[in-house]
């Protein structure tokens, strides 16, 4: 589950505390402090902890394991994330291609949701 690159790490803020943005601000420390390291960020949670789970999503944490109640998230290094996001938008692309009707391929690329709406269709 790890690498050498992965970097794991937790945040708990006490009960009289949350909903401060504490959590917020120690996620978004964490981030700038290893923007450009190469590093991905891992994250365990309790499974049932919703507020927690929002919060790591909101800053791009993905779920990458699952067991025993806990759920590890992660989130790549930029790097990776550039990669990833280059992967899905043609992915996307091949996709509308496909399903546009007679295959037709948008002029330039443009986002999925202006192709999809030419093609007479919606974004995924």
């Amino acid at each position: 589950m790890y690498s050498e690159r992965d970097v794991e790490f937790g945040i708990i803020v006490s009960t009289q505390f949350r909903r401060r943005g504490i959590g917020s601000a120690l996620v978004r420390g964490l981030l700038e402090q290893t923007r450009g390291s190469g590093l991905s960020l891992l994250a365990s949670c309790d499974s049932s902890n919703a507020p927690a789970l929002r919060l790591l999503r909101t800053f791009g944490f993905r779920p990458h394991a699952q067991g025993a109640g806990t759920l590890w998230l992660v989130r790549p290094c930029e790097r990776e994330l550039r990669q990833l996001q280059r992967r899905a938008s043609h992915a996307d692309q091949k996709r509308l291609e496909k399903n546009c009707v007679g295959g037709s391929k948008p002029a330039s690329p443009r986002s999925a949701a202006t192709a999809a709406s030419e093609c007479g269709g919606s974004a995924p």
